[in-house]
């Protein structure tokens, strides 16, 4: 599963990450945005738990990564899910 943060990620990721994925077949799941300051993923995080994803690549950063996680902690994901985290660097390229 992959998450966003801008329509920047939103190019990167689909010009470099998914063709990068599908060359060395890494299924995706799903994917979808989330707003800057958007503080509510409860219905993503159900998403991500539904899919029975093994792995979660957040392109984002700020108060909205406290959010996943706070969120991705009370559903009992942590330990289940690798959250491969926050890339500021790949958003600013």
């Amino acid at each position: 599963m992959l998450i966003w943060t801008n329509r920047k990620s939103q190019i990167n990721l689909l010009t470099y990450l998914m063709p990068e994925f599908r060359l060395n077949k890494i299924k995706v799941l799903f994917y979808e945005p989330y707003k800057p300051g958007e503080k509510y993923f409860e219905k993503t995080i159900d998403r991500m738990k539904l899919s029975e994803t093994d792995s979660v690549l957040i392109l984002g950063f700020g108060d909205e990564l406290r959010s996943i996680f706070e969120r991705t902690c009370r559903q009992k994901l942590i330990g289940e899910i690798t959250i491969v985290g926050g890339i500021r660097s790949f958003i600013s390229q």
